[in-house]
């Protein structure tokens, strides 16, 4: 989780590491339970067709007090801005746009009480997407697997969920680079990642959270994020008041060191907890912090449908400087009492490409 220098901050560092799963480990139990595929860079039928300068944003819109999803808006209810400048808006539909979808999926140790809740999550995600829709699984510990490529086949991905298996340490930085870099690399169309994670790198990842961010942003994909770190802080809490009140007088040296443990894993989760809200909010997209199985089916269900329920708005920049800059884009609505979410900018295209970042292997199991 951090790196230390030391071999006794290293064992620190693992019992921390130990803590948390243990903690994990007590979490909610829940309920378990052909067409070819295709390439997602392939044309698809309805999906938005671009000119070489146009930028396509995916806009959802929430009511600001009862975050309902709001649907029947025109053209007309919105503002782009560029650089804080207004843009024409060249393109506009409220009808379903197919979607490609990477589901990254942590199975390090820090979750493995929990892989059974997580298949079903999201093999209940699958079915509720459209049949046009692709999806293709990633899953990630200590090295970074791709267990199904695009596809639209439900049997397929059902299948890919079963061949899922556990591992250790978590890669998480190595996951997003990527996921962004390799998997969505080339990919045409509305694109969407969906992280389960407590998004806790310890140390397994060659590369850092800035560069898997900025991955993230060239990739102009939408992330959602469903992380435990909201149960795991929950019942760190917990113990850490047991332990407190049970104190008698001077506490022991093993004791005041696991009481020291807990409050440095509250704060890497904390940590933790705002880089995936970063995540989210550059890229348009929403975090969601279950407390339950039932919370976890709730979150990939409401991921379903705000995906289907988005709108697409193009515009061609008035800034047509091809300087690999970062363009801050804000999508605003005319009605004060809705909120948008769309993804906060874009890189603009350069006549020179970026030096190749020399990062981790995707290892594919999508044959096996």
């Amino acid at each position: 989780m951090l790196r230390h220098s030391s071999a006794p901050l290293r064992l620190r560092a693992l019992s921390i590491a130990a803590l948390l799963l243990s903690l994990l480990s007590q979490s909610f139990s829940g309920q378990s339970q052909s067409q070819q595929s295709k390439q997602a860079n392939e044309p698809e039928e309805g999906t938005v067709k671009l000119e070489a300068t146009e930028v396509s944003l995916p806009v959802s819109v929430r009511n600001r007090n009862t975050g309902a999803l709001v649907g029947n808006l025109k053209i007309s209810d919105f503002i782009v801005y560029e650089d804080n400048v207004q843009q024409e808006i060249s393109f506009f539909t409220a009808t379903r746009v197919p979607v490609n979808v990477v589901l990254l999926i942590d199975v390090s140790s820090s979750l493995r009480s929990e892989i059974e809740n997580i298949k079903a999550a999201a093999l209940n995600f699958i079915r509720e997407l459209g049949d046009n829709d692709k999806v293709s699984i990633m899953a990630f510990s200590d090295t970074v697997e791709l267990i199904q490529d695009w596809t639209s086949d439900k049997s397929a991905l059902e299948s890919a969920l079963l061949r899922i298996r556990r591992g250790e340490h978590t890669a998480f930085n190595d996951a997003l680079f990527l996921a962004a870099e390799e998997q969505l690399m080339g990919v045409k169309g509305r694109k969407a990642i969906i992280i389960l994670s407590d998004g806790v790198d310890n140390q397994a990842s060659q590369l850092s959270f800035e560069q898997a961010f900025d991955a993230l942003m060239h990739s102009e994909a939408t992330v959602y994020v469903v992380s435990k770190t909201a149960i795991l802080s929950s019942r760190i809490n917990d113990e850490l008041r047991m332990r407190e009140k049970a104190l008698i007088g001077q506490a022991s040296q093993r004791e005041s060191e696991y009481i020291s443990d807990l409050k440095l894993a509250l704060k890497i989760l904390g940590d933790s907890e705002k880089r995936l809200t970063r995540i989210v909010e550059e890229t348009g997209g929403r975090i969601y912090l279950p407390m339950s199985q039932r919370d976890l089916l709730g979150a990939y269900s409401e991921v379903a449908t705000e995906i289907k329920s988005q709108y697409i708005i193009n515009y061609i920049p008035s800034n047509t400087a091809r300087d690999g800059r970062f363009r801050r884009v804000r999508v605003k609505c005319t009605n004060p009492n809705y909120r948008t979410y769309s993804r906060g900018g874009y890189y603009a295209p350069k006549d020179a490409p970026d030096e190749a970042t020399t990062g981790p292997r995707l290892i594919r199991r999508d044959q096996d």
